[in-house]
């Protein structure tokens, strides 16, 4: 088999790198293991109000109408939500915000189907093996054949085969690498109010509750670096809000929150999605920004020179993310410390804490976590 790109993944952003290279014109394979798309999704399916996402990638005005009709369309809404209650140890707030949950499986199917009409060949449970890049082509085993191609996207995740494979580290400190678990159940929860909690069940991280309409996901997430077993972590959560599982079985994955990799493309490969490490620091949020290295990706395919445009592209999306981290590692000496966090849930304005929460740009403390994130990151 032959192709101009090989996409190996088919979440959000492989899904979307698919859909929009297929539409430029190219011949486009995409591998996943999966039997359908998204089954399981491993994911909150939260989405920030439109006006704060716009807010904190400004520098992409002109990208964002796809992330808006793809992910942010009124057929994928399931819930709306108005509000997010935050506890810090013991001490809870509600912060005024909106958002959206959405059917992750829904869009992310969409996409692939409209690729498929452009051209895209889609190859589900189909096992990625790994790549070796020459000079003018990348070769690639997937399933038991091997496919030729010009270029290669891994959009395979937290930690990336096709990164690996193709000689790109995509690793993180284990304190910058979360690991995550997720199950729908039923919970005694508004509809219309995101649940965090910081606290020892999720040393480090937190506890979240997200209503989806009828159902809740529900999970804990924090760094690999603690010894603390996941698995314990997410029954103690479930118990402690009495929370009833639709199915026994807890789903987990690895979720990068220190910010972009270093290297996010070499030559005839690049990294997408969770793979380069696009994901928000403070929450862990990542489909916008999933969709939006996939447009990126695509935008740098059509020039001479995809992976140095790529990279290009992607340093004002980087300065974000250092902000971001930056704030998560300030946050998180306040709100595991009692004193500390009832004093900054008293002294601190709300506006404050949601900025570091949501990563709204506007805001003085997230620009004030860019200066830092520029002397100190």
């Amino acid at each position: 088999m032959k192709a101009d790109l090989l996409v190996v993944g088919g979440g959000p952003a492989g899904a979307s790198l698919a859909y929009l290279a297929s539409k430029a014109g190219f011949r486009v394979v995409v591998v996943e293991r999966k039997h359908t798309p998204e089954n399981p999704t491993i994911c909150g399916e939260y989405l920030p109000d439109w006006d704060v996402l716009k807010s904190t990638l400004s520098s992409y005005r002109g990208m964002l109408p796809f992330v808006r009709d793809r992910f942010y369309s009124r057929e994928l809404i399931l819930n709306r939500t108005q509000t997010i209650t935050v506890e810090f140890s013991g001490e809870r707030t509600t912060l005024e915000f909106k958002g959206a949950v959405i059917d992750r499986a829904k869009a992310v199917s969409s996409l692939l189907e409209e690729a498929e009409s452009s051209g895209a060949k889609v190859m589900l449970s189909t096992w990625y093996h790994g790549s070796k890049v020459c000079r003018d082509k990348v070769i690639s085993k997937i399933g038991s054949s091997t496919l030729e191609s010009d270029y290669l996207a891994a959009a395979d995740g937290y930690s990336s085969l096709a990164a690996k494979s193709a000689g790109l580290s995509s690793q993180l400190p284990p304190e910058d690498v979360a690991l995550v678990t997720l199950q729908r159940a039923k919970c005694n929860h508004s509809e219309s109010d995101v649940y965090m909690e910081f606290s020892e069940i999720a040393p480090g991280g937190y506890a979240f509750i997200i209503p989806r309409g009828g159902l809740c996901n529900i999970g804990v997430g924090y760094p690999k670096s603690h010894r603390k077993k996941i698995t314990i972590a997410h029954r103690e959560f479930l118990k402690k809000v009495e929370a009833a599982p639709t199915h026994s079985r807890v789903y987990a994955k690895l979720l990068p929150v220190g910010g972009l990799v270093k290297k996010p493309a070499a030559s005839r490969v690049l990294l997408v999605g969770d793979a380069v490490g696009a994901v928000m620091p403070t929450n862990g949020g990542g489909i916008p920004l999933a969709a939006l290295t996939a447009h990126l990706a695509a935008e740098a395919l059509k020039s001479e020179s995809p992976e140095e445009k790529y990279t290009r592209l992607l340093k004002p999306l980087s300065q974000t993310l250092k902000a971001g981290l930056a704030a998560r590692k300030i946050g998180e000496k306040v709100v595991f410390n009692r004193t500390l966090a009832r004093a900054s849930l008293k002294l601190a304005p709300k506006s404050a804490v949601l900025a570091v929460l949501s990563m709204d740009t506007r805001t003085r403390a997230l620009k004030l976590m860019r200066v830092v994130s520029t002397l100190f990151l």
